[in-house]
């Protein structure tokens, strides 16, 4: 993990301006939240549909016991096998809840969930809850979705001392929506000065900021991929690029990779598909039973 809070504004102003501009006030736990993204928090109702999808499996195997029982009566077997139909499609219902969750009430799209669902899958791979204390990224003391801890402002440093080198679910959350937040003034930045282009799809904006989150944005203008992005081009010569020339020397990397050029193009079908993928990986890893 590159240190990306230093980089992605780096190039563009001073380092005694930026310092200022990305750490500011912004603290873990603040009252306010980013300026420009939405509220709701994409594992809060993932957390509902998991518990869901755990109460009916034991129920389901509640049943099996029994219809498995030597000592059960025939009516007994008969009836848990037809209350296990019944299980099945419930469990079937949630299973599509989960699919719906990445679509807005419209049935558009929810970016917001697809980007922050599949980052939350690369940066806690492995760890299974043990980013919500301190780790080392790269021999770096880290914490959160791979933010290194010198680079923090001295608010939220005090607040991982008092916490006693841990922070919750919710702050982990909190930091990397103030990251994407400060991305996206870049963005627009960049975009009021005629360096990318002002006709940006949400989708486009979103697969910058989940690469600039995992690589820096300085590191994205100084790319091969960068004269593509300024020119809005929507290509499989711009996919192949993406996945292949940034930040992708492992598996982990590509998928990332793979779900932004999807974005970048405009196939949100394929990018949900990761995020679904991204929350089964959390899913069977038991990420949501440490919230």
């Amino acid at each position: 993990m590159n240190n990306r809070m230093l980089s992605f504004l780096a190039p563009a102003i001073g380092t005694f301006i930026f310092i200022a501009f990305t750490f500011g006030a912004k603290e873990i736990g603040s009252s306010h939240g980013p300026a420009s993204l939405p509220e709701e928090q994409p594992f809060d109702s993932m957390v509902i549909l998991v518990a869901k999808i755990e109460r009916l499996e034991q129920e389901k195997a509640d049943l099996m016991a029994t219809i498995l029982d030597r000592t059960a009566s025939e009516g007994s077997k008969k009836t848990a096998k037809k209350q296990i139909t019944k299980i099945e499609a419930k469990v079937s219902a949630v299973k599509a809840d989960m699919q719906s969750h990445f679509l807005l009430p419209n049935g558009k799209p929810d970016y917001y969930k697809i980007v922050v669902t599949e980052t939350k899958r690369r940066e806690a791979l492995g760890k299974k809850g043990k980013e919500l204390e301190i780790y080392l990224d790269g021999g770096i003391p880290t914490i959160g979705y791979g933010n290194h801890i010198k680079y923090l402002t001295p608010g939220q440093k005090t607040i991982i001392k008092r916490q006693k080198g841990k922070i919750t679910e919710a702050q982990a959350r909190e930091f990397m929506n103030y990251i994407f937040d400060d991305i996206d003034d870049v963005i627009e930045r960049d975009q009021a000065r005629g360096i990318l282009p002002k006709n940006l799809s949400a989708a486009q904006k979103w697969a910058i900021k989940s690469l600039a989150f995992n690589w820096g944005y300085g590191n994205i203008q100084n790319s091969a991929l960068w004269p593509h992005l300024k020119a809005g081009s929507r290509n499989q010569g711009v996919r192949t690029i993406w996945v292949t020339m940034t930040q992708c020397q492992t598996d982990n990397h590509r998928t990332s990779r793979h779900m932004e050029a999807a974005l970048w193009n405009g196939d949100s079908k394929t990018a949900i598909q990761f995020a679904q993928q991204a929350y089964e990986h959390l899913y069977n890893r038991g990420d949501f039973k440490h919230y």
